[in-house]
């Protein structure tokens, strides 16, 4: 997933559950955020993560979990020290989803 703030960042996400948002900007690699998205609870999706990053960057949603979506808001990404990611969890009691999509302003 690409997250865009003036410059274009890429967000990873590793098998450990440990996330982060790198930059490169001025010939330098500079992480901009990062943080641990592994819950106690909760059993891992069989058919792996589900991850997507909405339109205007201002969040990442992971399926990481059955039954649970997480939420991490890219608030932190936009400010120049490097903060740790915060996220919350959504319950879903649909266990069968097969993939995730953000919809743009229905307003």
């Amino acid at each position: 997933a690409v997250v865009s703030t003036q410059s274009t960042g890429v967000f990873v996400l590793t098998k450990r559950y440990h996330v982060f948002i790198i930059q490169y900007k001025d010939k330098e690699l500079i992480t901009r955020t990062y943080g641990v998205v592994e819950d106690s609870i909760g059993k891992p999706t069989d058919i792996g993560g589900i991850g997507l990053v909405d339109p205007d960057c201002k969040l990442i949603g992971l399926r990481l979990y059955e039954g649970l979506l997480k939420i991490i808001p890219l608030d932190s990404v936009k400010q120049k020290d490097p903060k740790e990611l915060k996220s919350l969890n959504i319950r879903i009691e649909e266990l069968n989803i097969i993939d995730i999509k953000l919809i743009e302003d229905l307003a």
